[in-house]
């Protein structure tokens, strides 16, 4: 909701769209610069109805004047995947591999405070059992993930061995609650 109407919030290649949900009426286009915008999460920023955007950073933007609120950066040549949002904080994997066939050497899932973009925690990804983050749809929070008690954030991974893992943490804390892994099968 901004200003007591419902919105949709798009996310529109080098901008994300705030449109009137019953008209459709384009309220406000936010751009992101130097960002590819693909993907976005509504958040309250400390009380602010506000977007978060991936890329060379997490960065809030006001879903009312478009200011930037706060931006987190990823360690240098790292982008983030798209963020997940519950009780207050943001959350997201970031990993520095270029390509599927490189395995990256930064990889981490973070959680920030959805208020000021600050961080709360950050957990390394074991370069022993995962090689890359997968960026797209890599991370995802809801009450409703098995064996997280309501509060879980689950980050997915490409697996060393060419299949994927899934790790659930806390999203408050970051603690480990478990890993899944599925291992990629060739027939014969």
């Amino acid at each position: 909701e901004l200003g007591g109407r419902q919105v949709i919030v798009a996310a529109a290649t080098s901008a994300i769209g705030v449109l009137d949900a019953r008209t459709g009426r384009l309220l406000r286009l936010i751009p992101t610069p130097g960002t590819y915008a693909y993907t976005a999460t509504v958040i309250s920023a400390g009380g602010t109805p506000a977007v978060v955007v991936p890329g060379s950073g997490l960065t809030a933007y006001s879903l009312a004047t478009g200011a930037e609120l706060w931006r987190h950066a990823a360690p240098s040549g790292a982008s983030f995947s798209d963020a997940a949002y519950a009780h207050g904080v943001v959350a997201a994997e970031y990993s520095n591999a270029s390509d599927n066939g490189t395995p990256a050497t930064e990889m981490a899932a973070v959680g920030v405070s959805a208020a000021t973009g600050q961080p709360i925690w950050s957990q390394a990804a074991s370069p022993s059992a995962v090689v890359r983050g997968q960026l797209l749809n890599g991370a995802f929070a809801s009450p409703d993930i098995a064996g997280a008690d309501g509060d879980g954030v689950a980050f997915s991974w490409q697996s060393a061995s060419g299949g994927s893992q899934v790790d659930v943490r806390d999203i408050a804390t970051g603690a480990l609650d478990y890993s899944d892994r599925s291992e990629e099968h060739t027939s014969e």
